[in-house]
């Protein structure tokens, strides 16, 4: 499946819109559905803190039943739904990285990333991820 051919970029959040819901489509195509807890630029990114572009997307958790779970290594139907976008849009190869999943250890709780994501919300542009967000670590 092809989603779509564009040349190299950063992500900003248009672009950032288009790479996670291409990611979802393939995902959703394949039969199968991930919760990815996102940190770092493209997370501020996500919720429209910052206006800068990131290269990549950092994962640092997946909810799995409520909680949270490690993304090392990220889920094979993930990965190989990360290259098929990375190819058809452009990206850097590692553009979606569970590198700082190790940060996971610090044990932030579904309810401390959902204030976080309000917190941000409140102190920033408000974003069109803050709800979906939200709703996930419900």
């Amino acid at each position: 499946m092809c989603i779509i051919q564009r040349g190299m970029g950063d992500i900003g959040l248009d672009r950032l819109h288009e790479v996670l819901s291409g990611l979802g489509d393939l995902l959703e195509a394949a039969g199968e559905a991930y919760h990815l807890v996102v940190i770092g630029g493209s997370g501020l990114v996500a919720i429209d803190a910052v206006s800068r572009t990131t290269r990549d997307v950092d994962v640092v958790a997946l909810v799995q039943d409520g909680a949270l779970v490690s993304a090392e290594p990220l889920p094979d139907a993930v990965a190989e739904a990360a290259a098929t976008v990375a190819r058809d849009l452009g990206l850097d190869a590692n553009w979606l990285n569970a590198g700082p999943t190790g940060l996971q250890q610090l044990e932030p709780t579904p309810a401390e990333l959902r204030d976080a994501a309000r917190w941000a919300r409140t102190h920033n542009a408000p974003g069109p991820f803050d709800d979906q967000i939200a709703r996930a670590l419900d």
